[in-house]
């Protein structure tokens, strides 16, 4: 989770003085996200917000990423749905699902947030029983826990907030509290989720289209003429759902996906065309706007 701390910094997001070598950043929204070890990034965030405030949109990466809903009035939307969750439910986002949160009304917005790899379940050779957790058929899971697992979960957070609050938190011990969370989460993952609803069939329509095509789609007038929409319609539908324009959210699809392929050893020219970017040039700008850094650094902090 270094690249994670790395893009926030470059991209001005926690508070003037943070480095790297830190363990603790506080962000300009006024929670403090925490490296609890070099693959897991935690934050306890309450914000009250209002509609003018919450710029929330679509999006994607190449981690989990796990929140806890404490309270609030918001919608999750995940690449098929919508749900709007209830105290105490939990959301889980695998790799490259698209998700997005919508405030429904001004409202204090309090939640638990974990952005981890699996490798964190991993310890001298042995696994943690936790794969029911991490099994997204869809991308992602959202469920209510259980009422009678709430107090225990929430005294789980609390120990762990207790801890970091520290001057000098014990980094041992803050794993261990983080794999007691995640023990009563796997426990509770196939409880049933809180009400949802599906998202509009044109619009997933749309977006699964985006998803499948990415690599030819030259412009929204092209998706509008595909699907006998005008474009001013495709712009407000995605808009409305996602809070996101489609040419960022095609520009972030394609920066993942070319991710991927350097994960998997391609060079960065190879993984430029094949998402779909026409020149070396708008790969550099548009990687460095999203990631916050350039691909080269971002392959190097991969091997961190």
């Amino acid at each position: 989770m270094k690249r994670y701390i790395a893009r926030h910094i470059n991209q001005k997001k926690y508070e003037v003085g943070c480095d790297p070598s830190d363990r603790s950043f506080k962000s300009v929204w006024g929670w403090t996200d925490d490296l609890i070890t070099d693959s897991i990034v935690y934050s306890h965030r309450k914000t009250d917000y209002s509609s003018a405030e919450f710029d929330e949109n679509a999006h994607i990466h190449d981690h989990y990423e796990l929140v806890i809903f404490a309270n609030g009035d918001v919608d999750f939307v995940t690449e098929s749905e919508i749900i709007t969750p209830s105290p105490v439910s939990a959301a889980l986002f695998a790799p490259s699902a698209v998700h997005n949160t919508r405030l429904r009304s001004a409202s204090v917005y309090e939640r638990y947030v974990f952005y981890f790899y699996p490798n964190i379940f991993t310890f001298s050779g042995m696994t943690a029983p936790f794969g029911e957790l991490l099994d997204c058929t869809n991308g992602s899971k959202i469920w209510q826990i259980p009422s009678d697992r709430q107090g225990e979960l929430l005294r789980g957070l609390g120990r762990l907030d207790n801890e970091l609050s520290k001057d000098t938190p014990n980094p041992l011990l803050c794993y261990i509290r983080t794999m007691g969370i995640f023990d009563i989460l796997s426990d509770t993952s196939n409880a049933p989720a809180p009400s949802g609803e599906s998202l509009p069939p044109k619009m997933l329509e749309i977006q699964k289209y985006i998803d499948k095509c990415y690599t030819d789609i030259t412009s929204v007038s092209q998706i509008a003429e595909h699907f006998f929409y005008s474009r001013e319609y495709i712009s407000r539908m995605f808009k409305k759902y996602y809070n996101v324009s489609v040419s960022d959210y095609l520009a972030r699809l394609r920066i993942i996906r070319a991710i991927e392929l350097m994960g998997n050893g391609a060079s960065v020219t190879d993984a430029c065309f094949s998402v779909g970017f026409g020149s070396t040039s708008a790969f550099y700008l548009s990687f460095r706007k999203i990631m916050g850094m350039s691909p080269s650094e971002y392959i190097k902090r991969s091997k961190y």
